[in-house]
Parts: structure tokens; sequence; C-alpha cells
């Protein structure tokens, strides 16, 4: 008996929605590790968006590598190369 992750892996596969459904799971885990303080907006190649707002922008930035560490350890591995913050109005 197939598993069901397997089969879905294969369908999005087919359908060409494997790089938006894994972004998706990307940013559903990086929104985990950041607990509220900023929402993941957008994952490309790598690159992960993180929308801060504005009192929290420089602590965050000067915080990136542990963010950055913090995220990575929660998808078990290193699928995020960098953070690009856009600060939220």
């Amino acid at each position: 008996m197939e598993k069901v992750e397997s089969i879905l892996k294969r369908c999005l596969k087919k359908r060409g929605l494997g790089k938006s459904a894994q972004a998706a799971f990307i940013c559903q885990k990086a929104d985990q590790a950041l607990r509220g303080i900023a929402q993941a907006v957008l994952y490309k190649d790598g690159v992960l968006t993180i929308l801060v707002p504005r009192e929290y922008s420089f602590q965050m930035q000067a915080e990136s590598q542990k963010w950055l560490a913090e995220i990575n350890k929660k998808l078990k591995k290193d699928e995020i190369k960098r953070i690009r913050f856009r600060v939220d109005n």
C-alpha cells in the first residue's frame, strides 16, 4: 500500500504544483518559528521573504542568522539560504 504523502507528491509534481506546495509548506513552518512576531509571505529559490512590523524590523534584521537557523531547524534541512525582510506599514 502506497503512502498518501507519496501519492500527493506525485500528483502535485504531475500538475506542476510541486514548487508551490513546497513554498507554502516552508512559509507555514517559518510562521510557526516566528511565533506571531512576523509573517512569512514568500519563498522562492532559497530566499524567504518575511513581513515585519516597523517596530521589530531592526531587531529582526540584526538577528537574521538566528532566525535562519531556527526556521531551517523546523524544516529539518537547510532549505532557506537567505532571509529578506519587508517592513509592514
